[in-house]
């Protein structure tokens, strides 16, 4: 085991790193980390696909508001 990379025991023994929906956990330098399915963005850890969600429209944390929906990255009536 190395716990420099190793998922399961990332810089300590039975140190797990969560894997994302959409995504694969990883660990570097004893820190666990994520990466997401291609074209999804890390959001605070989940993977997301910004074109089209109303938490995170075109980029992290920004939120359509009311009855606004994300297409293509845009807030949108």
């Amino acid at each position: 085991m190395n716990v420099e990379t190793d998922t399961t025991h990332c810089g300590g023994c039975n140190t797990t790193c969560p894997a994302p929906t959409n995504g694969v956990a990883t660990c570097v330098a004893q820190k666990c980390g994520v990466q997401c399915n291609a074209g999804l963005a890390t959001c605070s850890g989940a993977c997301v696909d910004t074109a089209s969600d109303r938490s995170n429209c075109g980029t992290c944390g920004h939120k359509c508001v009311g009855n606004h929906v994300c297409t293509s990255g845009v807030c949108t009536h």
